[in-house]
């Protein structure tokens, strides 16, 4: 199987190499601002040796929060009219981040239904973490790792509880 993937199927197979990877250095802009996002922007593609001068037309996904996300999409609208691939941002792919979107997701489920510490629900994330002793995340701002555990562990036992 692995014989025919490798050289029967396979169309144009790419030889095994490590790929080089390019450390960036960290820009003191604030993203939140439009000029100091482009310089920055600017800062980064020159790390890699994307220049006005030394320019090769390929495009390089640039990934980040919602905030930085919308920004990108931003500087391409108000830049789109430059001739240059460069100056226009056209060589950025601008991508939400994967971790990000779970990370929010999670908080919104956190803040939904962890329940009023008032109210003795057993049906609330906050109940049942207060039975196997976890602490209430400060301001339902999760993080991300131990609100993973939790929510899955109270998904497993109340799964395994339907079943009993």
């Amino acid at each position: 199987m692995s014989f025919a993937y490798k050289h029967r199927v396979s169309k144009l197979r790419l030889e095994d190499k490590p790929t080089k990877i390019h450390p960036l250095a960290s820009s003191g802009r604030n993203e939140t601002i439009l000029t100091d996002f482009k310089v920055a922007l600017e800062d980064f593609f020159e790390q890699i040796g994307q220049t006005r001068e030394s320019f090769k037309a390929r495009i390089f996904p640039v990934g980040g929060d919602g905030l930085t996300y919308e920004k990108m999409i931003q500087l391409r609208e108000y830049l789109q009219l430059h001739p240059n691939d460069m100056d226009a941002m056209r060589i950025m792919k601008p991508m939400l981040e994967w971790w990000h979107t779970e990370w929010t997701n999670l908080s919104r489920i956190f803040e939904a239904y962890w329940g009023d510490p008032f109210i003795n629900d057993p049906a609330t994330l906050g109940h049942s973490a207060a039975k196997i002793g976890r602490k209430k995340p400060t301001n339902l701002k999760v993080d991300f790792y131990t609100s993973t555990d939790l929510a899955y562990l109270v998904l497993d036992v109340r799964i395994l509880d339907c079943w009993r």
